[in-house]
């Protein structure tokens, strides 16, 4: 199972060893992480939808998560933050040199 957040995949030290069975609710697969012992249900709706529900008892339609295949990730939307207090002129280099004395 691959992570992504925007267009970086995140990594896990160990690999995901989910267990699937028949879940409790209809249509759908359980699969099982022992390792945090949670557990999704999840329904293929076609070759690029999954839709996951956490609890098999759940119908509440805002629970339900749709995930969808796209070709490619989008940028961080953060990118063009500044990385620090002295690049957006709140310090200068004159004040942290002085500080530091």
């Amino acid at each position: 199972m691959q992570r992504f957040y925007y267009d970086k995949e995140q990594t896990r030290t160990t690999p995901y060893e989910l267990y699937a069975r028949k879940s409790e609710r209809l249509g759908y697969v359980e699969l099982e992480d022992p390792e945090s012992h949670e557990s999704m249900h999840i329904k293929i709706i076609d070759s690029n939808t999954l839709e996951v529900f956490i609890d098999a008892k759940e119908d509440r339609e805002k629970n339900r998560l749709v995930y969808k295949k796209v070709a490619q990730f989008e940028s961080s939307p953060h990118k063009d933050r500044l990385k620090s207090a002295t690049e957006d002129g709140t310090f200068t280099d004159l004040q942290l040199s002085l500080e530091a004395k």
